[in-house]
C-alpha cells in the first residue's frame, strides 16, 4: 500500500473562507499595516491583527454582528490569517497528549507562557480529542489584543475533520497565572456580556447556547479550554519534545493566490511539527508494559513509570549581596522534564527554538 497522502484541514478551511471572502487576506494586511500609524492603532506584534480588523471584513461595519454564522467566520478569519503567512501544524503524539490532559492544571504558571506563542498563529492537530461530543481533527491558537481596553486573550479554534463543527474559545490572560485567568474567567465573560449582550453572565452561565447544533454552556466551554489548554503550554515550553517533519505536499492544492503587491506573500508549503517524538514511543512503552505484567508486579526493581516532572520555579539573585540597589530577583519557570524513558535517566529532548 501506498503512504496516505498528507491531508491539511487548516486549508479546507481556509479554501472555505476564501470562497466567501475572496478579499479577506488583502484586507486583513491592510489592518496589519495600519498598527502603530494612529493611537486607536496600537497593538503588540504578536498579534497580527485585531479580531475588530475581521469583523469588519464579516460585516462590513465596525458594529459587532452577533449571529452565529457571523461568529464563526470572524474567527476562521482571524485565525487564518496569520496562519496563512507561515502555516505550522503541530502533530500530537497520542500518549503524550493524554499525558498532558490527565496531568495536573498548570494553574500556578505565569500567563507570560502563552505569550510566547512559537507564531502569531499555529494550528495543532490532535490525536483524540473531542470537544462537545465532537471529534476534532485539531485547532488553532491566537493571540487577540483589544484595542479599546488592552485586555489580551489566548483564542482557541476547534475543528473537525469535515468542518462540520467549529467553536471559537477565549481565555483571557491579563493576570500573573493560567490559575488566575480561569478564576477571573465568570467576571471577565460577565463584563463582556453587559458590555455587548445587555445581559449579566451569571443569568447565562447555565443557559445552554445553540451553536453548531451543540448545547454550550460557559461553564462547558471554560472546561473545554482547560483540556485544550496543557497542549499549548506544552508547545510554548523551551525543552519540549518537538522535531520538524519532511514537508509534504498539502491536500487539497494551495489556497488562490493574491497580489503580492496588496498582501503578504502566504507559505507554499505545510511546515509540520511532530510533538511527542521520543516521550510518546516511551509512555506507549510503558502503558504496554503495564498491561502485560498486571497490577500483582512487586519488587524492589520495578521500574519507576514514565513521566512528566511537573514545572516550577526558580529563583535567584543578582549583584553585589552587600549592595542592595544592585541586587535584583530574577525568577525563571522550569519546563517539564521527562524521566525514565528508557533506561532510569532523565531523557534528552530535541529543543525547537521559539522565534
Amino acid at each position: 500500500m501506498g503512504k496516505k497522502k498528507y491531508r491539511c484541514v487548516p486549508l479546507d478551511l481556509m479554501r472555505k473562507v476564501e470562497d466567501e471572502y475572496p478579499e479577506a487576506w488583502e484586507q486583513m494586511a491592510y489592518f496589519h499595516s495600519l498598527r502603530g500609524s494612529e493611537p486607536d492603532m496600537q497593538w503588540p506584534e504578536w498579534c497580527y491583527a485585531p479580531m475588530a480588523a475581521a469583523s469588519a471584513i464579516v460585516t462590513n461595519s465596525p458594529v459587532p454582528d452577533f449571529s452565529e454564522k457571523a461568529f464563526f467566520d470572524i474567527s476562521s478569519i482571524f485565525a487564518l490569517a496569520p496562519w496563512r503567512l507561515t502555516r505550522q501544524v503541530y502533530a500530537m503524539d497520542a500518549d503524550l497528549e493524554r499525558e498532558l490532559i490527565d496531568s495536573e492544571p498548570a494553574t500556578k504558571i505565569p500567563t507570560e507562557i502563552l505569550h510566547r506563542l512559537p507564531y502569531q498563529s499555529f494550528y495543532v492537530q490532535t490525536a483524540n480529542i473531542s470537544v462537545f461530543g465532537h471529534k476534532i481533527d485539531g485547532f488553532f491558537v491566537t493571540l487577540e489584543y483589544d484595542v479599546k481596553n488592552g485586555e489580551h486573550e489566548l483564542r482557541l479554534l476547534p475543528v473537525s475533520a469535515d468542518l462540520s463543527f467549529i467553536l471559537p474559545l477565549s481565555l483571557h490572560i491579563n493576570c500573573e497565572t493560567i490559575g488566575e485567568a480561569f478564576d477571573r474567567y465568570e467576571d471577565v465573560t460577565n463584563q463582556r456580556s453587559l458590555e455587548f449582550l445587555g445581559v449579566e453572565y451569571k443569568k447565562l452561565i447555565n443557559t445552554p447556547i445553540k451553536k453548531m447544533g451543540v448545547d454550550v454552556t460557559r461553564q462547558s466551554a471554560k472546561t473545554a479550554i482547560q483540556e485544550l489548554l496543557p497542549i499549548v503550554v506544552y508547545i510554548c515550553s523551551t525543552d519540549n519534545d518537538i522535531r520538524e517533519r519532511k514537508p509534504a505536499k498539502p491536500k487539497p492544492a494551495d489556497a488562490k493566490p493574491v497580489s503580492p503587491q496588496k498582501s503578504e506573500p502566504s507559505a507554499k508549503k505545510i511546515n509540520i511539527w511532530d510533538v511527542g517524538i521520543r516521550i510518546g514511543p516511551a509512555l506507549k512503552k510503558y502503558h504496554e508494559h503495564q498491561v502485560t505484567r498486571g497490577s500483582t508486579h512487586e519488587g524492589s526493581h520495578t521500574p519507576k513509570r514514565p513521566h512528566i516532572r511537573r514545572a516550577h520555579y526558580h529563583s535567584f539573585w543578582t549583584g553585589h549581596r552587600n549592595d542592595e540597589a544592585s541586587r535584583e530577583l530574577v525568577v525563571k519557570w522550569i519546563p517539564p522534564i521527562f524521566v525514565n524513558a528508557e533506561d532510569g535517566s532523565d531523557a534528552p529532548v530535541t529543543i525547537h527554538r521559539v522565534k
